[in-house]
């Protein structure tokens, strides 16, 4: 389970009460603007990670947040994004990326 697996990795009872301490969250979750959120995302690849999944959290659960998941794809931030399809809620369609 995660969190024995989290344990062997060195993080204290302490960091996974209550939902995660600031410093395991901000170790394990990439946030903040575009830019923070790819520098996270190449953190982990930078680990050994050999794919990252991205789930972009919007301010409506009724609305798929498209825009966030177009910047994250856009040169500036410079995330290595393969193929990809973000299904969003039936009335909003999807988005899809190309490699």
């Amino acid at each position: 389970n995660y969190t024995q697996n989290l344990r062997r990795l060195g993080w204290t009872d302490e960091d996974l009460a209550g939902g995660g301490s600031d410093r395991l969250v901000d170790a394990l979750i990439p946030w903040g603007t575009p830019e923070q959120v790819a520098a996270g995302i190449e953190k982990h690849y930078s680990a050994g990670a050999d794919e990252v999944t991205i789930q972009v959290l919007g301010t409506s659960a009724r609305k798929f947040p498209a825009d966030a998941f177009r910047a994250l794809t856009t040169a500036e931030v410079g995330i290595r994004i393969g193929p990809m399809t973000a299904y969003g809620p039936a009335d909003q369609g999807f988005l899809t990326h190309e490699a």
